[in-house]
């Protein structure tokens, strides 16, 4: 097998954008855990498919990126994305999937600052 030296530089311009892959793709899961894996799988196989001379493209990837990790470090918010795709595991099968993690862990995050400032004492 040989690896050109543009294979070299294209796997390391995704790696750039993907700060976080090795952590995501060695997650330890517990075996049945059918969303999760479905979820680092599909993670795995987008990252090499983004164009790297797009930037557009490539700071959608970094949000994937930083939205997977996300799950994978978030007890509670991975529980709620499970199971808001117990009825609809097709979305991991397209790039619809992009936009929803994004905007979910956007969602998540303005309400848990939200709670958080609500419930300060002043």
């Amino acid at each position: 097998m040989n690896i050109s030296i543009n294979d070299n530089m294209y796997v390391k311009e995704i790696f750039r954008y993907c700060p976080h892959y090795d952590e995501i793709v060695k997650f330890n899961y517990n075996y049945d855990d059918n969303i999760t894996d479905k979820i680092i799988n599909w993670y795995r196989n987008i990252v090499f498919s983004f164009d790297n001379s797009d930037i557009s493209s490539l700071n959608l990837l970094l949000k994937i990126d930083s939205s997977i990790y996300f799950y994978i470090t978030n007890r509670i918010f991975r529980k709620k994305i499970k199971e808001e795709l117990s009825n609809n595991l097709n979305m991991l099968e397209n790039k619809q999937f992009a936009n929803f993690i994004i905007n979910y862990v956007s969602d998540y995050q303005n309400r848990e600052i939200l709670e958080y400032e609500n419930s300060k004492w002043l």
